[in-house]
């Protein structure tokens, strides 16, 4: 692969998306004009899911599957007469259904060529720099090795990830990198924090979160099951918990993971879970998937450790109601703490991998008009 050749672009920007929400055009628009200030060759690939209930009316099945991809279509091409940075036409992933976003991240990232993948959520909006700053630090001038030692390999990079202001024009900190708490919860770094002043040396961070980050496609190759293609984060996660995973298996490789303070993206705040109903879903498998993943990282003390963690779950129970910062979850229920708890019995087999698999289903790839890059349709 030939980094700056326009058949093989160096980077691919992957956007997992629900239906069509109003915030799309704006983080695919920062992407473009992001893109454009960096002389590296790029493509974008939007993972489009068809909502399990639309708003569009009175449709059929089949008009309700194309108007997200066609709307995404004429978006694309406005976007691209304002801002020429790829190199080929923007393509479509298409699922059926909401698949969850470790699934759709990776059906984006199998069907990317790029030597570095920036993954990026559909309410994230990306800094001017945010990919010149990244790439620099992953070391994308000499794409065979990253800036770092033999002993500290790079296999990810994030931002600072910013709140919207709010109603004082106070900016606030989304999160600086992931972490582990002293209550084996898994933190954004720094959330809720007044956001810093611009700049800073990177340092590096425990992983970085998947709502907008580059990863190095080698990394992602070495993590990914052998069994599968090109497949790192683990879909029986669904949503949540999923970068954090990753990032213990990154780390375990070994690889490192670095923050860069002066690439900044404004996040939306979990705009797709806002409803009753999604929070709910939500919240339930914040504490499934968290049971999950300890269940991976600590091995057999797992289970000396397990009544710990559900004291700390059932604590939850009796604080303060959902937080005031936009994207926090709201305060899990007995039920919501029991279906998670089920859930988590239930896929522990499984996640330990001694178990049936997971079914899945694959997705269709719209290539984009002119295109015929080999990927099975």
């Amino acid at each position: 692969m030939t980094a700056g050749s326009p058949e093989t672009p160096a980077l691919s920007y992957v956007v997992p998306t629900v239906g069509g929400p109003p915030h799309l055009a704006e983080c695919l628009e920062s992407i473009y004009r992001d893109a454009t200030e960096t002389a590296v060759p790029a493509e974008l690939i939007v993972v489009w899911q068809q909502p399990a209930a639309t708003a569009l009316g009175p449709l059929n099945d089949k008009d309700r599957r194309a108007e997200g991809p066609a709307a995404f279509r004429v978006l694309a091409e406005r976007l691209a007469t304002d801002h020429p940075a790829f190199r080929r036409a923007p393509r479509i992933v298409q699922f059926p259904r909401p698949a969850g976003f470790a699934r759709a991240a990776n059906a984006g990232i199998a069907a990317s060529q790029g030597l570095w993948i920036a993954l990026v959520n559909d309410d994230a909006v990306l800094e001017t720099g945010w990919t010149e700053a990244l790439l620099e630090a992953l070391g994308a001038s000499a794409p065979g090795e990253p800036k770092a030692s033999p002993d500290f390999r790079v296999a990810a990079v994030q931002g600072i990830n910013l709140l919207p202001p709010d109603s004082k024009d106070v900016v606030r900190t989304d999160g600086a990198g992931l972490a582990w708490n002293s209550r084996w919860q898994a933190v954004q770094v720094d959330r809720g924090t007044l956001a810093p002043p611009p700049g800073g040396a990177p340092r590096p961070v425990y992983g970085v979160s998947a709502t907008a980050a580059i990863y190095r496609r080698d990394a992602l190759v070495a993590v990914s099951p052998a069994s599968e293609s090109l497949r790192p984060f683990n879909e029986q996660l669904h949503s949540y918990y999923e970068d954090v995973e990753l990032a213990d298996r990154l780390r375990r490789a070994p690889y490192g993971a670095v923050l860069v303070p002066a690439a900044r993206t404004e996040h939306g705040g979990a705009l797709s879970s806002r409803g009753r109903r999604d929070a709910r879903r939500r919240v339930r498998r914040i504490y499934c998937n968290r049971l999950l993943v300890l269940a991976a990282r600590l091995g057999r003390s797992f289970w000396l450790r397990l009544p710990q963690f559900l004291l700390r779950d059932a604590v939850d129970l009796f604080r303060g109601g959902k937080g005031e910062l936009p994207g926090d979850p709201r305060r899990p229920g007995p039920l919501d703490l029991l279906f998670g708890w089920c859930r988590a019995v239930c896929l522990l087999p499984r996640f330990a991998g001694f178990g049936r698999p997971q079914p899945t289903w694959a997705p269709t790839v719209d290539p984009g008009p002119g295109s015929d890059d080999g990927i099975p349709r």
